[in-house]
């Protein structure tokens, strides 16, 4: 899944997107479960493969974006080390493959 559709990766090069897609792991989620919440630990990346998520308010109340696959999120915590900027949920039955901050630190 890591590959040159999603633009976290649009510059990187075949060897990168082969490197980084070994050590994707998948995970589901189901319609309206939370992926991840605002100030959780941030220690991974979330890959769409396919679905939408939500970008919500604390609350759930306000929908500030959505995301398809092709698209990540959770990159901001991971790579600058602070908590979720926001909170992530599943807006239909969801399918994510998600990228360790360790593996990440080690490229």
């Amino acid at each position: 899944m890591a590959d040159s559709r999603i633009t976290l990766f649009r510059n990187a090069g075949p060897a990168v997107i082969r490197a980084l897609s070994r050590c994707l792991h998948p995970a589901y989620y189901l319609r309206s479960e939370y992926i991840v919440r605002k100030d959780d630990v941030a220690d991974e990346i979330f890959f769409i493969g396919n679905g939408k998520v939500e970008v919500v308010s604390e609350d759930g109340f306000t929908v500030y974006d959505t995301m398809t696959a092709g698209e990540a999120f959770g990159e901001v915590g991971v790579m600058y080390k602070v908590p979720r900027t926001a909170s992530v949920r599943a807006q239909v039955r969801q399918h994510c493959y998600i990228q360790l901050q360790t593996i990440i630190n080690a490229y």
